[in-house]
């Protein structure tokens, strides 16, 4: 079983959003969450944060993000374009995540 409890506040000035999250299981992990975003300019958002901040083990390594997020409308579609960059704490390599959004 995995309980899973958040939060997020928004700061209207700077135009920041902050966010945890706890994830607890009964294998007995017990996990934090950390992220923020700031919007730059208008649909331009720049993101950062830690996972698998493990309150039981200090000795498991922190996988760090960075990434941004830009959405413009066309017409009646918003499209988006989301890129991050996610440190993986056991491999040599890092993940690069994009995705294309289409809201209509």
């Amino acid at each position: 079983t995995i309980k899973k409890f958040g939060a997020t506040y928004y700061l209207k000035d700077p135009n920041l959003l902050v966010s945890i999250e706890w994830e607890g299981s009964n294998m007995g992990t017990n996990y934090v969450r950390l992220g923020a975003e700031y919007e730059v300019f208008k649909n331009l958002f720049l993101r950062g944060g830690f996972d698998r901040l493990n309150l039981g083990n200090s000795d498991e390594p922190l996988r760090p993000a960075f990434g941004f997020s830009y959405s413009r409308l066309f017409g009646s579609t918003v499209i988006g374009f989301d890129y991050a960059f996610v440190a993986e704490p056991y491999s040599e390599y890092a993940s690069h995540i994009i995705g294309l959004n289409f809201n209509f």
